[in-house]
């Protein structure tokens, strides 16, 4: 074995390598496990190394914003993930994914064209945190379809539902918004908490971020409960992520009733995709509680992720019917209407017409 990239330098040929990083994450010196300054870099905002830095064949190019300098036969460009950037200029190769988001920007401008005060520092933007065998925090970055060769159990049953979230058509472009998102998505191996402070063992659950982003609390999927049913729920909570992420919130709250409909229907949809596209038989999960605006609520629910189109009118029957008519809010003591939605206090929005979910239909395949 050669080298070994680490969270904070490298190994290379029996001898350790540590980043001295100044405050934008730029590797400003390379120091040996002896303390001795083995490369030197200053850089100009856009990127571009001094002229005055120095070079050592021992330093691996990772270098402003940490990232790896290709620059055999002349490329000099950064490799940020999902796209590249030149050194000499702060722009990207390609057009930001999320450019809809920022029409007064370039598409290719890196940082609102202002380096100095701004970072950009993936490009992609879910990360995998998990404890090593020595109980440290350690994180692994998610890109869609990748492989893992490791051992850690929690590691790979995240990339693993991730990735056949990614194979279905609406999986894959809600994980690509949120892989190219400018904000990060943390997938852990916690769970969120009930009123009671008890932990919800059976749901994976989004918490958004104070300032973009947010944590998957996916320690469910180190559970044993079925593994549809962890594809669905992966599903449901990068949604809740992806409708944080467009801004779909009613003065703030993610607690809305549109929401959820919105994020069950994705969730099933992308399992029941999975199982089409992979030529498996699924079973038709129920959606109501047996009432009957449990009824009310199936009916509702089975038209729109069947349909080719998005129906207004059957999506609205479904927001009306949610709360007292859905199977997911009923409490632990089987009383319909009077589960986690309820006591949680989630509203309606009337004003919501052009739910996301609707640029998703069809739904299935």
């Amino acid at each position: 074995m050669k080298e070994i990239l680490t969270p904070e330098g490298y190994w290379q040929n029996g001898v350790y390598y540590y980043y001295l990083k100044d405050h934008q994450g730029n590797n400003t010196e390379v120091l040996n496990q002896a303390k001795q300054v083995m490369e030197y870099s200053d850089y100009y905002p856009d990127g571009m190394r001094f002229e005055e830095s120095t070079s050592n064949s021992a330093a691996l190019p990772y270098r402003y914003n940490g990232k790896e300098l290709e620059s055999m036969n002349g490329l000099n460009q950064y490799d940020y993930g999902a796209r590249r950037r030149e050194t000499g200029i702060p722009v990207w190769t390609t057009v930001d994914p999320l450019c809809e988001k920022y029409y007064g920007v370039s598409p290719y401008a890196y940082c609102v064209n202002n380096p100095i005060n701004n970072v950009d520092p993936n490009g992609e933007e879910i990360w995998i945190y998990y404890h090593d065998a020595d109980n440290n925090l350690q994180k692994i970055q998610y890109t869609q379809g990748m492989k893992y060769t490791g051992d850690n159990a929690f590691v790979s049953a995240s990339i693993n539902v991730l990735n056949q979230m990614n194979s279905t058509k609406n999986g894959e472009l809600v994980l690509g918004t949120l892989v190219g998102s400018k904000n990060k998505f943390d997938f852990t191996n916690t769970f969120a908490k009930d009123r009671h402070g008890n932990d919800m063992k059976n749901v994976l659950s989004f918490e958004k971020s104070k300032n973009g982003g947010g944590e998957i609390h996916a320690g469910a999927l180190m559970t044993n409960i079925d593994e549809g049913e962890k594809l669905v729920s992966a599903a449901h909570e990068s949604f809740h992520g992806y409708q944080y992420e467009m801004g779909q919130t009613m003065g703030g709250s993610m607690a809305t009733v549109n929401n959820e409909v919105g994020a069950y229907l994705f969730g099933r949809a992308v399992y029941y995709s999975y199982k089409i596209i992979r030529g498996e038989g699924y079973a038709n999960m129920p959606w109501g509680n047996g009432t009957e605006l449990g009824k009310n609520y199936e009916d509702a629910m089975d038209a729109l992720i069947g349909s080719r189109n998005f129906n207004l009118t059957q999506y609205q029957a479904a927001i009306n019917s949610f709360l007292q008519g859905s199977a997911v809010n009923v409490s632990t003591t089987n009383i319909p209407g009077m589960g986690i939605y309820t006591t949680n206090h989630f509203k309606t929005d009337p004003t919501l017409t052009n739910p996301l979910i609707k640029t998703f239909f069809p739904l299935l395949p």
